[in-house]
């Protein structure tokens, strides 16, 4: 998936708990986009309004923040953009990581 211009992706370990936890035709999808966002994270998403660092997109969300100078993508939360549960999730896991 990864070519010269690509960005790093990382997805941290709870993030890769919810993508194990979606369905497999959910999961197909979201690798796709896992892709795009890789080959170009400028392109795809927009910021969420909670958190101005956060971008998100789609009916199942990703949730991502840029190290713009590491040219890296951190990977926060994976899952249905309409659940509250998502929030609260990522609430919680940026505060942790990020202070």
């Amino acid at each position: 998936m990864a070519s010269k211009n690509s960005w790093e992706l990382l997805i941290v370990e709870d993030a890769q708990k919810d993508f194990a936890n979606l369905s497999p035709k959910i999961q197909k999808l979201v690798y796709r986009k896992l892709g795009r966002i890789q080959k170009d994270p400028f392109k795809i998403g927009k910021p969420l309004k909670a958190k101005e660092r956060l971008t998100g997109f789609d009916r199942n969300r990703i949730v991502f923040t840029l190290e713009i100078e590491e040219k890296t993508v951190h990977v926060w939360a994976i899952g249905q953009k309409d659940t509250k549960k998502i929030q609260s999730t990522l609430i919680r896991r940026v505060n942790r990581f990020l202070r």
